[in-house]
């Protein structure tokens, strides 16, 4: 959307004032004249396309929003449901066969690989089946805490295997990268 200001941050500079993905995963600004919106670059890089979309959809309301994951208020869940349904039609969703009684394990690879094949994030994928009742709350909070378990796991191993590297690129250029020309 033309006109619509989209920042990528996940600190104030440093890695000391780092935000907390329980504080905010996107936060939007509904202004006629500037609308903004933040999406925080701690997040899953899968989870990136999603917040922009919710967050559009927040200016679009022309209601200013942020996102995070504890939110219960009706408009929150409006938003997640618009960026599901564009990001993964409901057509879409039907392509995942669940043969029945399917295990726990075997289930959670699936929605895995399936998700991965989309170019979106495996929770996503599981909300959208309990949403079409294909799956039960309880499984889909176990998949879902599984799920952000797996995430927290592998950015320690690749912050741990970063720390093992010497030097890295110019800070300057990282910084160009991230914010454009």
């Amino acid at each position: 959307l033309q006109g619509v200001f989209v920042v990528l941050i996940g600190d104030l500079g440093s890695y000391h004032t780092a935000f907390d993905l329980d504080a905010f995963r996107g936060f939007s600004l509904a202004d006629d004249k500037a609308p903004f919106i933040v999406i925080n670059d701690r997040d899953a890089h899968a989870a990136w396309s999603f917040t922009l979309i919710h967050e559009l959809c927040h200016i679009l309301l022309g209601q200013t929003g942020i996102s995070n994951s504890n939110s219960e208020r009706a408009i929150e869940r409006y938003c997640d449901r618009v960026a599901g349904q564009v990001l993964l039609p409901k057509e879409e969703i039907q392509d995942l066969v669940l043969p029945p009684a399917t295990e726990y394990e075997e289930l959670r690879e699936m929605i895995s690989r399936f998700a991965f094949s989309k170019n979106v994030s495996s929770t996503m994928v599981a909300f959208k089946l309990l949403e079409s009742s294909r799956i039960d709350f309880n499984i889909w909070s176990k998949l879902s805490k599984d799920y952000k378990a797996f995430w927290l796991k592998s950015r320690e191993q690749k912050k741990e295997k970063n720390k093992q590297k010497k030097g890295g690129p110019d800070p300057y250029v990282v910084k160009r990268h991230r914010m454009g020309k």
